[in-house]
């Protein structure tokens, strides 16, 4: 969906729409986790854009390994996602190396 609406954002409304749709999709499945972190950690966060915010991480991550040829980039992006989130909702972040 990232890719598609790169390309197509100015010349078609439709497209635009339907990427932001399916995006919006793909983070509503963590938004309810992200809602249920922000009140266990007594955080003033908005789960919705905490949850599009991820799926931009994610869709960003996809583009880099394309244009890197390699999953490695992508594969690194998500470790610094994690260690955000870790941080964010101060918890220890295991199975990750510095």
């Amino acid at each position: 969906l990232g890719t598609l609406v790169q390309e197509a954002y100015e010349s078609s409304g439709a497209i635009r729409e339907a990427c932001f749709a399916g995006i919006q999709r793909q983070a509503g499945g963590i938004e309810e986790d992200c809602a249920a972190a922000i009140e266990a950690s007594g955080l003033h966060l908005d789960a919705r854009a905490l949850a599009l915010h991820t799926q931009a991480v994610l869709q960003g991550a996809f583009i880099i390994a394309k244009a890197a040829g390699s999953m490695e980039p992508a594969e690194q992006s998500l470790v610094h996602l994690k260690r955000y989130l870790a941080l964010l909702f101060q918890r220890p972040v295991e199975g990750v190396t510095p």
